[in-house]
């Protein structure tokens, strides 16, 4: 009895504890990416060098994980193809040569209008491994990478999931 009732109440604890985070959580609009998100705090914005056109990183990080989105606006316009895509997917994964692909499966939620892939990544550092999760989406004008990174634990971060899924574009027609 006293184990059940322990049980019980860690699954309380650990339940109220995520919902209490996402309470927090608020729109995070970037009107220069066209995007919105859920966010746990305010993010940083860092403006990144890239030829192909206008490029930022915006980067929260609350309870040891971090919510990161990639993006690049095309100076040209970009066909939306599978080998495009696959260019484009290759050259950002390859700039985390510590990670090795876990997965790859379509992409959840779909964004009308671009095509792209869902992630599991495991990485290691000497000293330190980390869990990215998320996805990257091609459009004719945008190139997207939202992931979260953490620790790797016994389960993910349920906020992983709701910060993923909770990214949409502001004007869908751009």
């Amino acid at each position: 009895m006293r184990i059940t009732f322990l049980r019980v109440a860690l699954m309380l604890f650990v339940v109220t504890s995520a919902a209490a985070q996402s309470l927090n959580w608020r729109e995070y609009k970037n009107p220069g990416g066209n995007f919105s998100v859920l966010m746990p705090t305010d993010p940083s914005d860092t403006a990144n060098h890239d030829p192909e056109g206008d490029s930022h990183t915006i980067q929260a990080i609350d309870h040891s994980i971090s919510y990161n989105i990639f993006y690049l606006k095309f100076s040209q316009e970009q066909a939306v193809s599978d080998a495009n895509f696959k260019a484009h997917r290759d050259a950002l994964l390859g700039n985390f040569p510590e990670c090795k692909l876990f997965s790859e499966q379509p992409v959840a939620p779909a964004l009308n209008g671009f095509i792209g892939g869902s992630y599991r990544l495991n990485c290691e550092v000497p000293g330190a491994k980390t869990r990215h999760i998320g996805n990257l989406y091609l459009g004719k004008h945008y190139f997207y990478g939202v992931f979260a990174l953490f620790v790797p634990e016994s389960a993910e971060p349920p906020t992983v999931k709701n910060f993923v899924e909770s990214f949409t574009l502001i004007d869908p027609t751009k």
